[in-house]
């Protein structure tokens, strides 16, 4: 089974590939991408022939989610698998409408990945059986929660929404009880993990 891994952390991913490695079945390459070189993996002559395409989420300060779409575009029968440590819903629903087969976070067991990658061979899609949940913040809470996010005070926030402070912090309140989180940040966390709030990739 042929691997490329595509990763910016170069000791992450020759690490891996070490690891891999001493499974007989995977023959393992490593392709280092920071974001600036898209098309090295792009252009790579046997990349039709690649099994398994391992990608990281970030790299560097590009998003793998674009350069994933792209090699599906080149080659739509291509099998792909995203290894990222931030393991997100949105991530995970933006992975899925990109046609790859699976998700999983850079904490998983070498043998569970091993076992997963098998499964892809066999055509399986995996990903966490996981609903949206969004009824949990009413669309004003998620509004605020949203311009949190973005980087804005609450006194910024207010004066958007044409509300006051107090309306703001009230808000704020409620969210961390709903969240169940001692703060605006950990709410926005929350809130990403649960898919609530949305990830924008960037160019």
């Amino acid at each position: 089974m042929k691997l490329l891994i595509v990763d910016d952390h170069d000791l992450f991913a020759n690490s891996l590939k070490a690891v891999l490695k001493k499974n007989d079945r995977f023959e393992v390459e490593v392709l280092v991408c920071d974001g600036t070189n898209f098309n090295d993996v792009l252009q790579k002559d046997d990349l039709s022939s690649i099994d398994i395409i391992l990608l990281d989420i970030h790299l560097g300060k590009r998003n793998g989610l674009l350069l994933g779409e792209q090699i599906m575009q080149q080659n739509p029968d291509s099998k792909i698998v995203f290894l990222s440590g931030y393991d997100l819903l949105e991530f995970r629903n933006q992975v899925k409408k990109i046609g790859a087969r699976g998700f999983f976070n850079k904490n998983i067991s070498i043998d569970k990945l091993t076992d997963s990658l098998n499964l892809v061979m066999e055509g399986k899609y995996l990903f966490k059986d996981e609903k949206k949940e969004e009824n949990v913040l009413t669309k004003r809470e998620i509004e605020v929660l949203r311009l949190l996010a973005e980087g804005y005070r609450q006194k910024e926030v207010a004066d958007i929404l044409n509300v006051s402070i107090r309306t703001v912090s009230q808000h704020v309140f409620v969210i961390t009880r709903k969240l169940d989180v001692d703060s605006s940040i950990g709410a926005i966390v929350a809130a990403l993990k649960k898919g609530i709030l949305t990830v924008i990739p960037k160019e």
